[in-house]
């Protein structure tokens, strides 16, 4: 189910994660160039891809466990994390389960819930002129990270995407603001987000609060 694809690099560690199934377009140059995101890492960390399977409703739970299994089995005790879309919903879920795995988080386009739908999409935009969203949420298991971002104690760069839908960057605002750490940088899709992510990993693990 999980799969180290690439290793490289010494010092700090580093993890990428992404989807082995992804073949969303919007995700596509993240998927393609993974490795040469680890090539470009490992210069300064220990840099380590990881696939996941593709991640849904579902399956969300049982994907992050054992990537915490993972990790643990693999000696990293504490790592700064790289993902895209809808795996950034794993990491928030790392995040919550295990404070002193994640020292830093680097998010491109997050998602607050597993590649949503048109249906959930649309409930999303309704509950925001709720007080609680009462009305429309929802009873089940289903992952949605949003209620619990202000538990996120550490340093996230949030990057959105120029190119992005108006979902994808209204989830990245939303995401920014409900956090209690984070910072919003717009870029091109084609651009390289290392020297972004570098210098963002001289932020303090344990650094004030943005609205403090």
């Amino acid at each position: 189910m999980i799969e180290l694809l690439e290793e490289s690099g010494e010092g700090r560690s580093f993890v990428i994660i992404i989807e082995k199934s992804d073949s969303d377009s919007r995700n596509s140059f993240f998927f393609a160039n993974s490795l040469a995101l680890v090539t470009s890492l490992s210069k300064f960390f220990k840099a380590t891809l990881i696939a996941l399977p593709k991640i849904d409703q579902k399956n969300w739970g049982q994907i992050g466990d054992s990537l915490h299994r993972f990790l643990k089995e693999h000696g990293i005790r504490q790592t700064s994390f790289l993902a895209s879309g809808s795996a950034t919903t794993i990491v928030q879920y790392l995040s919550l389960i295990d404070l002193k795995l994640v020292r830093t988080i680097c998010m491109i386009n997050p998602y607050a819930r597993p590649h949503p739908t048109r249906l959930t999409r649309f409930i999303d935009s309704i509950e925001r002129f709720f007080p609680m969203g009462l009305p429309f949420k929802h009873t089940t298991s289903d992952f949605d990270g949003f209620p619990f971002l202000q538990r996120i104690r550490c340093p996230v760069l949030v990057l959105s995407e120029k190119q992005a839908s108006n979902y994808e960057k209204s989830q990245a605002e939303k995401i920014v603001q409900a956090l209690p750490t984070a910072w919003l940088v717009s870029i091109n899709k084609d651009e390289d987000p290392t020297p972004l992510i570098t210098r963002f990993q001289e932020t303090p693990a344990k650094c004030p609060q943005k609205n403090v």
